[in-house]
């Protein structure tokens, strides 16, 4: 087949540095996903880790600096953070990480100065402990405003990720990444569409639903999710029969 037509499969890349190596081929370049990983729990690094250099994956592990440095108590080992060494090894085999503010408040809720804070000790602290440069940043629970945009972007950061579903197009809002979420009921199937963009609006009507934004992001409300989440199954299964 002529190369315009030649089918690419995605490769992944990091955030910060959104800096894909460049064509000379002369085909179509190909598509690229970025793989994000929220809040740094010891999870990531035990389950997600393995399963993504079998495949020769990379991804971005947002990370708030206080939950590593001083960890709440956890029952199950997964509910533990990372700790700074297994961040030094996931850079070490090309992963990236990025900031989760300090405290994963709610940054729009907060004074000014201390949505700057968040930003700019954040990254400041990261920078510190892995001596490595922190390019991007996730709000917290997707919760965000201008004001917020304008405090991450002044605190040094290349990008920002938010919780809105859908894909990025050219020309996308650098601070406004919107990101696909996958979870453990989907199916290859769901997987599949959620990556064509089919349920982008059920990812909406369920952040309203649950009033995403306003919560904190904590694992009890990421159990409430679950279960919302098994009710929007069952509304995917009606909506694809009729």
């Amino acid at each position: 087949r002529p190369p315009s037509t030649v089918h690419r499969p995605p490769s992944t890349m990091q955030l910060g540095t959104q800096n894909p190596e460049p064509e000379t081929t002369g085909r179509p370049p190909a598509p690229h996903v970025v793989i994000t990983f929220d809040d740094g729990y010891a999870d990531n690094y035990l389950h997600a880790y393995p399963a993504m250099g079998r495949y020769g994956f990379v991804g971005v592990f947002f990370v708030p600096t206080q939950f590593l440095q001083q960890p709440p108590p956890a029952e199950h080992p997964d509910d533990h953070p990372m700790t700074w060494a297994n961040l030094d090894e996931l850079l070490r085999e090309g992963h990236e990480i990025g900031s989760h503010s300090v405290t994963h408040r709610l940054l729009a809720s907060l004074p000014p100065e201390d949505v700057e804070r968040e930003a700019r000790e954040s990254k400041q602290v990261l920078e510190r402990q892995l001596r490595r440069p922190i390019g991007s940043f996730c709000y917290p629970a997707g919760d965000y405003n201008a004001l917020v945009k304008r405090a991450v972007e002044a605190s040094g950061y290349a990008a920002a990720c938010t919780v809105e579903p859908g894909a990025n197009r050219p020309g996308a809002d650098l601070f406004a990444f919107k990101r696909t979420e996958i979870s453990a009921f989907d199916t290859l199937r769901d997987f599949k569409k959620k990556l064509a963009g089919a349920f982008d609006w059920l990812h909406r009507a369920v952040q309203q639903a649950e009033g995403f934004k306003d919560h904190a992001g904590s694992r009890k409300q990421e159990a409430g999710s679950r279960k919302l989440e098994v009710g929007s199954r069952k509304l995917k299964m009606n909506w694809e029969k009729s």
